[in-house]
């Protein structure tokens, strides 16, 4: 998704707080990498048009977790797109499986249940837009898409 969106000109920030894991990121045209703490983003409020976290909530405690999705919501305009370890429905019991093979819960330790998303989602004052799975029942991944709520907007 990034390298389509430097492809077209618009601009892209990739942010870690881990300089090993910004070493590691490969250097694209139009992506600049800054290392930077998601819960404490050095932009003014509203500064990007859409903020973008994938493969990261699902690691974030709870509490961590909701400070990160609300300064995403701070410092954009209109959308948050992320991704979290889902445990509802059948996902549920598929993270049990996996954990359970794999003998530890260390691959996703902090998944969220979907009333646990829209209750994180209206703390930030985020509304769910859409969510879907990354690969059906192969994966616990999903994707949402939030915007600002009505009664938030600035």
């Amino acid at each position: 998704m990034f390298h389509l969106l430097a492809s077209v000109g618009v601009p892209v920030i990739g942010i870690d707080t881990s300089p090993e894991m910004l070493a590691k990121a490969p250097r694209i045209p139009g992506i600049a990498v800054l290392q930077a703490d998601i819960t404490n983003l050095p932009f003014e409020t509203d500064y990007f048009d859409a903020a973008v976290s994938l493969r990261l909530f699902h690691r974030l405690p709870p509490r961590r977790r909701r400070a990160a999705l609300s300064e995403l919501a701070r410092v954009s305009s209109r959308s948050v797109i992320a991704s979290y370890a889902f445990a509802s429905g059948a996902l549920r019991l598929r993270y049990r499986l996996v954990s359970r093979l794999r003998g530890s819960t260390a691959w996703a330790p902090h998944p969220v249940t979907h009333e646990q998303l829209l209750v994180e989602l209206e703390l930030a004052g985020l509304e769910l837009i859409s969510e879907f799975t990354v690969a059906g029942l192969l994966s616990n991944e999903i994707v949402i898409v939030a915007r600002r709520a009505e009664t938030s907007r600035r």
